[in-house]
């Protein structure tokens, strides 16, 4: 049972600030305004230099905390960014069950020891070389594309597969893309990649 105080969002933002000065001081991070939109978390830290986005979420009502890395030139900072807690875990040489494990005590030690680990381990990142995220990324992708192969419809199992390359493509900025590998699935897309076709069919256009 959790029993030690849940922070305020000044006290998480103040611990994250305080996790990530090195990289403020060294490496050209500075703080970004707060993202608005339908289903995000007012509870969020955002960092950036010119290359690399860092954002940090306060999750599971104040007991733990979400770290995500974007690309600082991706059109569409949503979901779970890149791979940045797999890439740890191999260069930490930690088991899944350990990592997890390790992140597992408290809100703000969570901030405090996913920043070190990043500091120490991914410096590659901080400085936009995205290689090593990317490769990572895709190897889960084309695990969750089997995975979606074997638990799915045929129809739904096309438009998912189609919906996943569809958000490697709009990321790169190739909505044309992204029009063809969705339009012949629109009946079995979600909202929000729905909303993504239609963004890239009207960017398409122009």
């Amino acid at each position: 049972m959790h029993t030690e105080p849940i922070p305020s969002f000044d006290e998480f933002r103040a611990w994250v600030l305080a996790a990530y000065a090195p990289l403020m001081r060294s490496m050209g991070f500075v703080e970004l305004p707060g993202r608005q939109g339908k289903g995000v978390t007012c509870f969020t830290v955002r960092l950036q230099n010119a290359t690399t986005i860092i954002e940090v979420e306060g999750i599971h009502y104040g007991t733990a905390a979400w770290t995500k890395v974007f690309r600082a030139s991706d059109k569409e900072e949503t979901g779970a960014g890149l791979p940045i807690y797999r890439l740890l875990q191999l260069r930490q040489g930690l088991t899944a069950k350990q990592h997890r494990r390790r992140n597992r005590q408290g809100q703000l030690a969570e901030v405090e020891e996913t920043a070190a680990a990043i500091i120490k381990h991914a410096g590659d990142v901080l400085l936009g070389d995205f290689s090593e995220l990317e490769r990572l990324a895709e190897t889960e992708r084309l695990l969750q594309r089997k995975r979606l192969e074997k638990a799915l419809p045929r129809e739904e199992k096309a438009a998912a597969v189609a919906a996943s390359e569809a958000g490697h493509a709009f990321k790169r900025g190739d909505y044309a893309k992204v029009v063809e590998l969705l339009e012949p699935h629109l009946a079995h897309l979600s909202p929000s990649q729905r909303r993504r076709y239609e963004v890239a069919k009207a960017g398409s256009q122009h």
